[in-house]
């Protein structure tokens, strides 16, 4: 099994800076999360929880990939 946790960089100071524009911020983090997400599923990744700015994604599992490296 392989798991994956990404996030974004810096994202505390970011979102300190965009605290008056939520808007902003959901917009940054889903043109940040969204290709993620694309990439991870287009390699047969599940995605198992999005945690703030964080992604959480495995291969592998639930059913055995024979391919898996």
């Amino acid at each position: 099994m392989t798991v994956m946790f990404a996030d974004i960089r810096g994202f505390t100071t970011i979102s300190e800076k965009l605290k008056d524009d939520p808007q902003a911020l959901t917009a940054l983090i889903n043109r940040v999360l969204t290709p993620m997400t694309d990439q991870v599923l287009s390699q047969e990744g599940t995605i198992d929880k999005y945690i703030g700015d964080c992604l959480m994604a495995f291969w592998n599992a639930p059913l055995d990939d024979e391919a898996h490296a």
